[in-house]
């Protein structure tokens, strides 16, 4: 996957509402919520079995025809923006996607 922008609050003012992210990707038609799978890993600080669940809730996977191209997620450090990458023969249609969720977000697409 390539990374290919991310998605900017228009104004320092106006920042993405994280809600409001949650709710587009139930209601968007190219957006579903990434799975949360669960698995068994061994802490390797005090070697004891403990479960890792990956993906959090605010990760969205980019569908077209029903295949998964991209993803647009929250940025894990806590920045006001969100990661958009794409499968390379991907790249334009994700990009357009980007655009119609940064719109719906009161926000910005800035291709990287």
């Amino acid at each position: 996957m390539l990374f290919i922008g991310q998605i900017e609050a228009a104004s320092e003012s106006a920042k993405i509402d994280p809600n409001r992210w949650l709710a587009l990707i139930d209601s968007h038609r190219s957006l579903m919520h990434r799975p949360r799978v669960s698995v068994m890993v061994i802490n390797p600080f005090t070697r004891e079995p403990c479960e890792y669940t990956a993906a959090s809730a605010s990760t969205a996977d980019v569908l077209i025809g029903g295949a998964g191209v991209g993803s647009i997620w929250w940025a894990l450090d806590g920045s006001p923006f969100l990661n958009v990458q794409a499968e390379e023969e991907s790249a334009e249609a994700v990009a357009k996607i980007a655009e119609e969720v940064a719109t719906a977000l009161g926000a910005r697409f800035v291709r990287e």
